[in-house]
């Protein structure tokens, strides 16, 4: 698959630093389509066929999986002390305990029923343990200031890399409280 790579997966130190560059490009709207354009089967074939498998031998065994983020309902209207929620998702994969890859959604103003409709490609590491972790957080104007009120149960590697449709259930933190990291 031609895309952002995790960085965790090239052998090579300079291309693992080109990736942490590029990381962050491959999630913009261009490059999702770019991205979906590529792997269709036919170009895929043709990419091949031009560049043969030269790269194979500096890429671990991975696998690309697509999440798509779609919508959340019944989100808390107006927390304790605060405005209507702003939510956004924070998607990270923890790998052998260890962040892997992460990824924000955009900000839904003013929505306890958002829909995102996003996309993200992730590239699984076939020879590690993985973790799926989806976060909710209004967003509040800044890091230090966003508040985490939901989280989802945890999806493993396994649930990740079947072809199907998964429907994540959130699970309330309880009480609001700030987000450091």
């Amino acid at each position: 698959k031609h895309s952002a790579m995790t960085p965790a997966l090239l052998k090579d130190a300079a291309d693992r630093d080109m990736a942490k560059e590029l990381n962050k490009a491959w999630q913009s709207d261009a490059c999702r389509l770019l991205r979906a354009f590529l792997e269709q089967p036919h170009v895929s074939a043709v990419v091949v066929e031009q560049e043969g498998q030269k790269a194979a031998h500096k890429v671990l065994p991975h696998s690309t999986r697509v999440v798509e983020l779609l919508r959340a309902h019944h989100l808390p209207d107006r927390p304790a002390g605060m405005d209507t929620v702003d939510p956004y998702v924070k998607l990270r994969i923890a790998c052998d305990d260890e962040t892997w890859w992460e990824a924000k959604s955009c900000t839904k103003e003013n929505s306890a029923d958002p829909e995102w409709n996003e996309i993200f490609f992730v590239d699984l590491p076939m020879e590690r343990g993985c973790e799926l972790h989806l976060e909710v957080v209004d967003d509040n104007g800044g890091a230090l200031l966003d508040t985490s009120f939901a989280k989802s149960e945890v999806l493993s590697k396994e649930q990740l890399l079947k072809d199907q449709d998964l429907q994540v259930s959130l699970q309330s933190k309880g009480t609001f409280c700030r987000d450091v990291s």
